[in-house]
């Protein structure tokens, strides 16, 4: 009889290794999934059940479950939780490792510590989200820094190198249809740039870094769009967005599109880098040309306490510029991509089936 697996995703970058943890047929297999999922992993997924007309999705939709997070009561939330738990009965669970805030991963994990197995997959170098005061039993992780840096600051917290979920959602559910929309005659113009977003508009240095962006595209004669982040809403990014910025319109061009035949993308920490750097991978792009923006120390300070010891994503300069004057801006706009630089990223899915069954069996 098949072992059952629960998945729990929060974050945007969550919601795609759920997703592709799902859609694996390694996985399902020998496990039947049931995925419990908050804001904005859920809209991923309405998004890219609408893309697939497979059955493979009729057997979880039922148990497809919004829990609303740190907006909701955390009691009502974790009321919740454990009754989807006492109901389906899990043999294991996997988490995502959630931002700010307290939602449905680190609910699942307080409510199903000591009952089964519980796992997490971190995609940000070292973090761990402790704000209901757990931690899993083991943290899956992308990469030899990912293990070094968590390891020193969790010495107790068992850890092992996966990959990159990341890399199987591009790989096998994106790639195809992007190489086939990237081949199309999209109306992008011949030369832009993109500001990639983040949810961090009360941080009064995050309006000035978005506004220096755009002087030195008015400088440079060219237009600049502007992309929200999954969890903030256009009308509030409409607020606080200078108006010389274009707001991207994905019924126009698809969002990956827009940044793929972008000539350069801004961005102040957001994680959505090492998305476009395996894009990058699997269609052996040069461009875009990538800048991390590091000059405010309130952006800083705010991601260092968010998200761990970390003040720079550990990403080689070549691939990622760390921008850290604005005459450095300068230099960045001046240098030509590097086509000979690369990251290499490598597929999870048999890592993690190998992992499942052995914490089941030590489990019981």
């Amino acid at each position: 009889m098949a072992k059952k697996l629960l998945l729990t995703a929060r974050d945007y970058s969550s919601g795609l290794n759920a997703f592709a943890l799902v859609q694996s047929s390694l996985i399902r297999e020998f496990f039947d999934i049931k995925v419990i999922l908050g804001y904005p992993a859920n809209e991923l997924f309405r998004k890219m059940l609408c893309q697939d007309d497979s059955d493979i999705f009729s057997e979880y939709l039922e148990h497809f479950e919004y829990v609303k997070g740190y907006k909701a009561p955390l009691a009502n939330s974790i009321k919740k939780i454990q009754k989807l738990v006492s109901n389906e009965a899990p043999d294991i669970l996997i988490t995502g490792i959630s931002g700010a805030g307290i939602g449905v991963d680190e609910v699942a994990i307080k409510v199903c510590k000591g009952l089964i197995p519980v796992i997490s997959y971190q995609d940000y170098w070292g973090y761990i989200n402790k704000n209901l005061g757990c931690v899993p039993d083991k943290v899956l992780l992308m990469d030899n820094f990912a293990k070094s840096i968590t390891d020193k600051n969790y010495p107790h917290l068992p850890s092992e190198i996966v990959g990159s979920l990341k890399y199987d959602f591009y790989l096998n559910h994106v790639a195809d249809n992007l190489l086939k929309k990237l081949r199309r005659n999209h109306s992008t113009p011949d030369k832009y740039w993109v500001f990639v977003g983040q949810p961090i508009s009360f941080i009064d240095d995050y309006i000035a870094t978005i506004e220096l962006v755009i002087k030195h595209a008015k400088y440079s004669n060219l237009p600049c769009y502007y992309l929200p982040h999954p969890s903030v809403n256009l009308y509030d990014v409409r607020k606080y967005l200078p108006p010389s910025f274009l707001l991207l319109d994905e019924q126009e061009i698809p969002k990956e599109i827009l940044l793929l035949r972008a000539d350069k993308i801004f961005t102040c920490f957001s994680t959505y880098v090492t998305d476009l750097l395996i894009m990058k991978q699997l269609f052996s792009l040069k461009k875009p040309d990538i800048a991390m923006i590091n000059i405010s120390n309130k952006i800083q300070d705010y991601q260092v306490s968010v998200a761990g010891t970390l003040s720079e994503m550990p990403i080689p300069e070549d691939l990622v510029c760390n921008v850290r004057t604005e005459k450095e801006i300068i230099s960045f706009l001046e240098r030509k991509s590097n086509i000979n630089a690369s990251m290499k990223f490598d597929s999870a899915l048999a890592n993690i089936n190998t992992v499942l069954h052995r914490e089941l069996m030590a489990f019981a």
